[in-house]
């Protein structure tokens, strides 16, 4: 993984799927899942590569994270959170436990 300086949440988008990271996983009753539901993630299964925060300059309800993973059986992608008042509580407490590989890079929107 590239260390990248992304102005916005979808140019971040766009530069991980050009880096190989292309499965947007979602966040289904406690795990994360591939967009087809056909494979569920554990904590175990999965390294937070690397992940990028986004905090709206004009708007606090723009402040996003977007994770970049890799499960055990291969599959790289990533995930988009809220922080702040718009996060999953939940969905925070899995990331947490979730091992990183690499340091945080904060962006900020213009």
């Amino acid at each position: 993984m590239h260390n990248h300086s992304y102005q916005s949440l979808v140019e971040a988008q766009t530069g991980v799927r050009e880096d190989g990271y292309t499965e947007e996983f979602l966040w289904v009753d406690g795990e994360l899942m591939d967009a087809d539901k056909s494979r569920s993630y554990g904590k175990s299964d999965l390294t937070i590569v690397e992940h990028y925060r986004f905090e709206g300059v004009s708007n606090p309800g723009d402040n996003s994270v977007l994770f970049v993973l890799e499960a055990s059986d291969g599959t790289k992608g990533y995930v988009i959170s809220g922080y702040g008042t718009y996060a999953d509580e939940k969905f925070v407490k899995f990331l947490d436990e979730v091992p990183e590989r690499d340091s945080t890079r904060v962006e900020d929107e213009p």
